[in-house]
């Protein structure tokens, strides 16, 4: 079902529930494959989608094979995370990279292909990090929502609320799919980068969006906030997020550090 799907739309982004890791027995048919040549002739192409997500049994497995390809095999790795591979394999590949696309030609991307309206285009683009995959993957999440639930987030976290904060953990943690966390994650990001924006260029300085109240409001209430050190925060958490850390545990710390930035000392 999952090839069904990626082969009506490349773009789609194919999932295995709980496979958070590529094992050394998937590796390991990859090879049996490759060592057969095809009755068809030409040219068998293998590729290992997330190579990074190979744990260290399955990269030293994979090893042997690209340290003597078959002649009639091409391996292609794709990553985002180059330096979770292993020095060995990279060794022994040819690097092509390819730069992430700008928030500009995503959002003409979603208007121009699937019809979005613009507002939303240029807050999808923003979340994308250079991705169109994942761009259009926001597009059937509840936006609006997940914005809701940021700013929710903040308020208790700048009010101190404890017990509604630590409800407000669960709730988010709760989601299971950590690709969800993580788009939460990057939507709090933007929230912040929005607020570090108005803050210091005003509203002529932000140019994918006119800025909400509740962005006014933090504003006007937190001038002295450190927002630089709290989008380092949250970029730290969404690592942990990738590193399969306990989601409560990267949430509460990322609470913590929050308040610490922007909360000014008394």
């Amino acid at each position: 079902e999952q090839l069904r799907l990626k082969a009506q739309d490349p773009y789609y982004r194919v999932a295995i529930p709980k496979a958070n890791f590529i094992k050394v027995n998937s590796v390991r048919f990859v090879r049996r494959e490759a060592a057969m040549s095809s009755f068809e002739g030409g040219t068998n192409v293998f590729i290992i989608a997330e190579a990074e997500a190979m744990n260290a049994e399955a990269s030293n497995s994979l090893l042997k094979t690209l340290e003597e390809p078959p002649s009639d095999s091409v391996f292609i790795l794709t990553t985002s995370r180059r330096q979770q591979l292993l020095p060995t394999i990279l060794s022994r590949c040819q690097l092509v990279q390819f730069d992430p696309l700008s928030e500009e030609e995503i959002r003409g991307a979603m208007i121009s292909r699937r019809l979005v309206e613009p507002e939303q285009a240029a807050l999808v683009a923003r979340l994308a990090n250079g991705s169109y995959t994942v761009a259009v993957e926001m597009l059937s999440a509840d936006m609006v929502g997940e914005r809701e639930g940021v700013v929710r987030f903040l308020r208790l976290v700048l009010g101190g609320q404890r017990v509604a904060l630590a409800k407000e953990i669960e709730r988010i943690g709760s989601a299971g799919d950590r690709s969800v966390v993580v788009r939460w994650l990057k939507m709090l990001q933007a929230w912040l980068r929005d607020a570090l924006l108005l803050r210091d260029l005003g509203e002529e300085g932000m140019v994918a969006a006119d800025p909400t109240a509740e962005l006014n409001s933090f504003v006007s209430k937190f001038p002295h906030a450190d927002l630089p050190e709290a989008l380092e925060c949250v970029e730290r958490s969404i690592a942990l997020v990738d590193k399969n850390v306990y989601l409560p545990l990267v949430l509460t710390g990322l609470s913590i550090d929050l308040h610490r930035s922007l909360v000014p000392h008394r």
